[in-house]
């Protein structure tokens, strides 16, 4: 799933969101149909935001980003209910990794580079 761009004329990165539990780390099927994924997220280049969507009452939500080309790392503890929240990064550049981990154990990830 993939968020809408923000601002019109910023090279805005949207973000795909995977269900990360869905490619047999389970041990469970692996799910071949589209997911419903309650998350959409983008990165917004004018203010270095990550910037997320939760469509459902999530609950208790683990939101992690990494940078994983400079080790750089953030966790947050958030009550995710449905609407938009922002989370800033550095803007360097690297490949991030955002995850979300409910407090059933569920978790999404998704992945973006910024050059």
């Amino acid at each position: 799933m993939f968020a809408n761009s923000v601002a019109d004329g910023d090279p805005d990165t949207e973000i795909p969101i995977i269900n990360g539990d869905g490619v047999g780390g389970t041990g469970g099927p692996i799910n071949r149909a589209p997911a419903y994924v309650p998350i959409e997220a983008v990165y917004w280049a004018a203010t270095s935001c990550i910037i997320v969507n939760f469509l459902d009452d999530l609950g208790t939500v683990v939101v992690a980003i990494e940078n994983l080309s400079t080790g750089s790392y953030a966790q947050s503890v958030i009550n995710a209910r449905p609407g938009v929240y922002l989370f800033r990064i550095s803007g360097e550049a690297g490949i991030y990794r955002i995850s979300f981990t409910l407090s059933s154990g569920q978790r999404y990830t998704g992945m973006f580079e910024l050059e």
